[in-house]
């Protein structure tokens, strides 16, 4: 995302947040008794972010969108959501415990919250899709060859001696 700069970056993150989030929120105009359609939506933006077919279905990791499914499902989820992600990144040093932790905490808060069923599982197969789009990422850090990126500074990647 940053091969461009920073701005570039931001600028796209925010794009696939909002595709996401309205995405969802036009799911929920259009099919307004369905439950989870908003989520669905938001779910299918994750899954086109991931597999694009313009792209040879060769796309991102679903994060942003996955952002933007934490906002549709309300803004009270956010912060903690994204202060649970940081805690565990910061413990672990490892930027992949990020994601690994959002899509967890996601369905969990919502649990805790009360939310209906139907909702839980919806966010359940969202954070399921997030955590398998990491996988190469996570088989890296087990490894010791993922780049970490924590705690304010950039680490050298790790070799192992062979």
């Amino acid at each position: 995302m940053l091969v461009l700069g920073w701005g570039a970056g931001i600028f796209v993150m925010l794009f696939d947040l909002m595709k996401s989030f309205l995405s969802g929120k036009l799911a929920q105009y259009l099919f307004p008794g369905l439950s989870v359609a908003g989520m669905l939506a938001c779910i299918g933006a994750m899954i086109g972010h991931c597999f694009p077919v313009f792209h040879r279905f060769r796309g991102g990791k679903g994060l942003a969108a996955f952002g933007g499914l934490v906002i549709y499902c309300g803004l009270k989820y956010v912060p903690i959501v994204l202060c649970a992600g940081w805690a565990v990144m910061w413990i672990f040093d490892c930027t992949v415990m990020f994601p690994i932790t959002v899509g967890i905490a996601l369905p969990l808060l919502m649990y805790l919250f009360g939310e209906a069923p139907a909702k839980i599982i919806t966010a359940i197969c969202a954070g399921a899709v997030l955590d398998v789009m990491h996988i190469g990422n996570m088989k890296k850090a087990l490894a010791g060859d993922e780049i970490m990126h924590v705690r304010g500074y950039f680490s050298e990647k790790l070799h192992k001696e062979h």
